[in-house]
């Protein structure tokens, strides 16, 4: 997703003037930010669904997909549900 080094370099550029130790640190706590996600699957049988070709009338997200967005599926690592109901953030793109 996102390095260290990324977030650094942002950093630095924002904030020239600051403690280099302090921007590391600062940057590692973001990238932490990030590892503690994991994607997932959108078609897998632990979110419990399938995409069909016929459900774009009524899903707004098979829609999206048609028209080419791409969607992706996060969730907090190690959080799991009995069932396979995810607790997940969703990023679309366009």
């Amino acid at each position: 997703m996102v390095t260290k080094e990324q977030v650094l370099g942002i950093l630095k550029a924002d904030f020239p003037g600051e403690v280099a130790s302090r921007l590391e640190s600062a940057a590692s706590r973001i990238v932490a930010l990030f590892e503690a996600w994991e994607e997932i699957p959108l078609v897998d049988e632990e979110m419990g669904y399938s995409l069909k070709v016929d459900c774009t009338d009524i899903c707004k997200l098979a829609q999206m997909l048609e028209e080419g967005a791409v969607v992706k599926v996060f969730r907090k690592k190690g959080e799991r549900q009995p069932g396979g109901n995810v607790y997940s953030k969703f990023l679309l793109q366009r």
